[in-house]
């Protein structure tokens, strides 16, 4: 095993340059070196002068390496900053890309190197490919709620499947209308959409109506849907056009140019399959795609960096929750852009990608302490370890129905840190889904040692709680 030390102090160089800084600091490296099952430690800062004198240089087991950090690329919540980079270091190092890494976070002073070795054994017995330090959290969340702010909102419709676009757009006597960059396989399937509602009288009437274009906005603000005649109307090159499929039903025909301009991220399988897509007029008009793998997984890509909001994914459709699934998706995108999920939890005769017609989505990021909101709910955990009763609002134990009127009554509730974490060397971008998705291996750290010094107050706390600010 390799234990990482990413060392990028960042504007807190003067905090950890200082006296006690310093003296944390060549503890962390030595207690590092004492770990049990560790061949080689690597220090990765872009600051070797903060190592001078404390740096063990009679060990040739620890080896530094400098490199810069690029702060935007270091995504996960969960991993001290530099890891990513520290990891690319090991594997040009090594050459190997799945090498098992311990990441240590020096900023944690009461982690021992006997902590550190207690980890390594139970992430090698739980046969887990990840591990997390986690704590019992000091506040439980039963008490709390949640406060966020909306990203981003929207709806992936689903494409009709092989040759089945083609057949929808001939059915309704349109094929031979459009041009090429309409026809081929970029037919969703139909959801709910009242016409009348949108000015758009019955098909019946004889108005011929059943290929429309949006127009937004006009004088009085309102949407308006137009015919649409083909090249030299006013459609200003649409990015999509409605199609009447009912009264109460449309479906939306996308350009094959506006889909097949963004290729299919190289990280993505042979054999993998562009399902849907989230249309939007303007520059990014097609900002959402959907694929399915061939495993029959789902994935959603962002065509930008979603950062570390939090995405729920709901099914449209006439579609049947599986037994024990979930009707709500919820994770964060893998490197800001990738959400992979399991389409199984919803079922229909057809056997249809999800059981569903499209995905309705949103982004959520926590609102700050003086932030406004847009929306509040249940913290995380409701319907799993505690739920809320209707009309009184009680929270009420899962297991045993019991009103949590105190502290006695509360769920065992744990925190993931960076104080420790263990992954493959390449699969940092993937470190935090399998966390929230609950695949890693917690290891449980008392929280008594679960400090982690962010700011000078943190170290002020460690002093006090250090006898004569001893920091071996």
């Amino acid at each position: 095993m390799i234990l990482v030390l990413p060392l990028f102090m960042g504007s807190q160089k003067a905090l950890w340059c200082s006296d006690v800084g310093r003296a944390i600091l060549a503890a962390r490296l030595e207690a590092a070196l004492r770990v049990l099952g560790v061949e080689q430690v690597v220090a990765v800062t872009d600051d070797p002068e903060a190592l001078e004198g404390i740096w063990p240089t009679e060990d040739g087991r620890i080896r530094r390496i400098v490199r810069d950090v690029d702060s935007a690329r270091e995504v996960s919540r969960f991993l001290p900053l530099g890891t990513r980079t520290a990891l690319e270091a090991v594997q040009e190092m090594t050459g190997r890309p799945d090498a098992p890494v311990m990441v240590a976070d020096f900023r944690c002073p009461f982690v021992s190197g006997d902590d550190m070795a207690a980890a390594l054994r139970e992430y090698e017995a739980s046969g887990r490919s990840a591990m997390v330090t986690v704590t019992a959290v000091r506040d439980n969340p039963c008490q709390l709620e949640g406060y966020y702010t909306i990203a981003d909102a929207g709806v992936v419709n689903l494409f009709e499947s092989g040759g089945r676009g083609e057949a929808v757009l001939e059915e309704a006597g349109l094929l031979e209308r459009l041009s090429s960059m309409w026809a081929g396989r970029f037919v969703t399937r139909p959801f709910p959409f009242d016409w009348a509602a949108k000015g758009v009288a019955a098909e019946g009437d004889g108005s011929g109506n059943a290929l429309l274009y949006r127009r937004s906005p006009v004088t009085d603000r309102t949407v308006a849907y137009l015919p649409y005649e083909g090249n030299g109307d006013d459609s200003d090159d649409p990015v999509c056009l409605w199609l009447y499929e009912s009264e109460q039903q449309a479906r939306l025909v996308v350009s094959s140019e506006a889909v097949l301009q963004q290729e299919t991220p190289s990280r993505f399988p042979t054999g993998t399959e562009l399902v849907g897509a989230c249309v939007r007029k303007g520059g990014d008009s097609i900002p959402f795609r959907l694929f399915r793998l061939p495993d029959g997984r789902c994935c959603l890509h962002a065509g930008n960096h979603m950062g570390n909001a939090r995405l729920h994914l709901v099914p449209v459709g006439d579609c049947a929750v599986r037994d024990g699934g979930s009707g709500v998706v919820e994770g964060f995108m893998e490197g800001g852009r990738f959400f992979q999920f399991d389409c199984a939890d919803w079922t229909d005769r057809a056997g249809r990608t999800g059981g569903a017609d499209a995905f309705a989505f949103w982004f959520l990021n926590e609102a700050g302490e003086q932030g406004g909101y847009d929306l509040r709910l249940e913290y995380p955990g409701e319907g799993v370890l505690w739920r809320t009763e209707k009309g009184s609002g009680r929270k009420l134990t899962m297991t045993t129905g019991e009103h949590i009127s105190g502290r006695q009554f509360f769920p065992d509730v744990y925190a993931p840190l960076s104080c420790i974490g263990i992954l493959p060397a390449c699969s940092y971008e993937t470190y935090d889904s399998e966390l929230a998705q609950g695949t890693c291996f917690g290891w449980v750290l008392p929280s008594e040692r679960a400090l982690r010094i962010a700011t000078g107050f943190d170290m002020l706390v460690f002093r006090s709680m250090s006898e004569g600010d001893n920091c071996g």
